[in-house]
């Protein structure tokens, strides 16, 4: 798994962590105001049900107040008395069908439906003493006792209310209370394991990844010491640290490759040094030689030289007796002796030039031989430079085939 979809998975989790919170802190909301309504409901009905419990004792405040008026024992006058009835009473109806429009359970309803012909019962009983009180109090007080039964009958069923509304409100505040305490540790709960969970990812995360890539940097602070030797093992996975470390693993065994190879041709160099140096003291030795060759040439030359130079002397003097032998026969045969006396000089001398020319002759022969021999010896010199040259390119293309 790469490091970006672990890091995608993480992000994802984290989201995902927060919607569930969000969703659990949402339904425990809902499921509050739900509560809270209904206790609202309670409260509403309770209060209702206390005013119509008031507007119960006040309808017999009410008919007492008449029966006083009736035996001129209040101060109160008769509209007083009506007046405060009716609006007793409609207070009464009033409040009981409040109620029963309230989203209350079927048990209060049902109570509820049963009262009203009860009320209506004690509503008019009510209403028929206060018009008896106020005209005729003696029949006023013969009455009384169907009004006190009627008052009696709607207490109990008042009583019976009030307790089923107690009920539900008790009900409905220990149901907002479970509700808020529900959500409350529900909202604990999934936090809770959303923050495990998280942490648990993130160091899997965070150990899937620095773990690789410290094994990678000490890796490369190896190689960068010139530490090559040490085994890396390849990691499988397909992360971008796994790359990373295979990588540097292929880099040290190109590295270890190309460093064999540089030895290997530090080694051919080192050879065709060695074949170089010798190479070069066997041209020293031939230069030598080929130099020593030379200087016995150019005796041989300084020796030719001065054959020639001799040649060119006994030359000239024979010239001169020539040249004096003309003379000699222009004079006639005076000097013929003397003629054939020269003759037998430039015999002489012809002799010595001939000798001199065969020593000529001989040197010649040994420059010819000096110069064969400087030949041969620049043969073999030429033949080492190509030897040498072919063997320091052999390990060269071995290398470049390599």
């Amino acid at each position: 798994m790469s490091i970006k979809l672990r890091l995608l998975l993480l992000i994802g989790t984290s989201v995902l962590t927060v919607l569930i919170i969000s969703l659990v802190n949402y339904v425990g909301n809902t499921r509050t105001e739900t509560a809270m309504i209904d206790s609202e409901v309670s409260m509403t009905a309770l209060s209702n049900h206390l005013e119509a419990d008031m507007m119960h004792d006040a309808l017999r405040a009410d008919v007492l107040s008449a029966m006083l008026v009736g035996l001129g024992k209040s101060n109160s006058t008769r509209e007083e008395v009506q007046k405060s009835l009716d609006e007793h009473a409609a207070h009464f109806r009033a409040v009981l069908n409040d109620n029963l429009k309230l989203p209350i359970t079927e048990a209060i309803k049902a109570e509820l439906n049963r009262i009203k012909p009860s009320l209506d019962t004690y509503i008019a009983s009510g209403e028929r003493i206060v018009g008896l009180a106020l005209d005729n109090p003696e029949r006023a007080q013969q009455e009384l006792g169907t009004f006190t039964s009627a008052f009696t009958q709607l207490e109990e069923q008042m009583s019976s209310l009030s307790d089923l509304i107690e009920e539900n409100f008790k009900a409905s505040g220990e149901g907002a209370r479970q509700a808020i305490r529900s959500a409350n540790i529900a909202l604990v709960v999934v936090l809770v394991a959303s923050i495990l969970l998280l942490l648990v990812q993130g160091r899997w995360v965070t150990r899937s990844i620095m773990i690789p890539l410290a094994s990678a940097s000490r890796i490369a602070d190896s190689i960068a010491h010139g530490n090559l030797s040490e085994p890396i093992a390849e990691p499988r996975g397909r992360d971008e640290a796994s790359m990373l470390i295979r990588s540097l693993a292929v880099m040290q065994r190109d590295l270890r490759g190309m460093i064999e190879v540089v030895r290997s041709n530090a080694h051919g160099v080192s050879g065709m040094s060695r074949q170089l140096s010798s190479g070069c003291h066997e041209v020293a030795d031939s230069s030598r030689q080929q130099s020593s060759a030379a200087g016995t040439m150019s005796a041989a030359t300084s020796e030719m030289t001065a054959s020639i130079e001799e040649i060119t002397r006994h030359a000239g003097h024979a010239l001169e007796m020539a040249n004096q032998a003309e003379t000699l026969a222009k004079n006639g045969g005076r000097v013929i002796h003397q003629v054939v006396s020269d003759m037998d000089s430039i015999a002489r001398s012809a002799q010595l030039s001939a000798q001199v020319i065969r020593t000529l002759d001989k040197d010649s022969e040994g420059i010819f031989n000096i110069i064969q021999v400087i030949k041969g010896i620049a043969d073999q010199t030429n033949l080492l430079a190509l030897n040498a040259a072919i063997e320091s390119s052999a390990p060269t293309s071995v290398n470049f085939r390599g």
